[in-house]
């Protein structure tokens, strides 16, 4: 049965907190200035906690896998509003995933990509969708002034 997007919509709001963009975008830079860049890791890990935990989430409460797990992470990602994510997927180990208008990229200005959490959270769904270890990288992001946040799935 296909996924319904009202229901993935219900669901994830049913389960999420809401927080304006300053303040999310707040609490990132004053991490970042405590921490420096060196946060990137740490922040790629908790995302990808996240990321296990809301695939386990979707995968009980709609009693879905593979496929519509995944369709089903799209539709949540883009309701909760993160940004507007395509993954483009390829016959290869390869996948690109393009986030448009990132809640992080889109209000930051940096040197490095930012958006580690993002990373990681599409990682950590990804492998419990698919069943397989994932990496994902950010090669190119809006907070350094590329139109979208691009990056790369490597699924092993």
């Amino acid at each position: 049965m296909p996924v319904d997007p009202q229901v993935v919509r219900e669901t994830i709001l049913a389960e999420s907190v809401l927080i304006d963009k300053q303040g999310i975008l707040g609490l990132y830079e004053a991490v970042r200035k405590m921490m420096g860049f060196g946060l990137g890791g740490l922040l790629y890990r908790a995302g990808k906690t996240a990321g296990h935990r809301s695939a386990d989430l979707l995968a009980q409460r709609l009693n879905v896998q593979g496929e519509d797990l995944l369709t089903a992470l799209t539709i949540a990602f883009n309701t909760a509003r993160w940004g507007q994510a395509e993954l483009q997927r390829t016959n290869g180990d390869t996948w690109t995933l393009v986030v448009r208008d990132s809640v992080l990229g889109a209000n930051m200005e940096s040197k490095k990509p930012v958006c580690h959490p993002i990373a990681g959270y599409w990682a950590g769904f990804l492998e419990r969708a698919l069943g397989r270890s994932v990496d994902v990288r950010e090669v190119e992001c809006m907070a350094t002034g590329a139109p979208a946040c691009r990056f790369e799935v490597r699924l092993k």
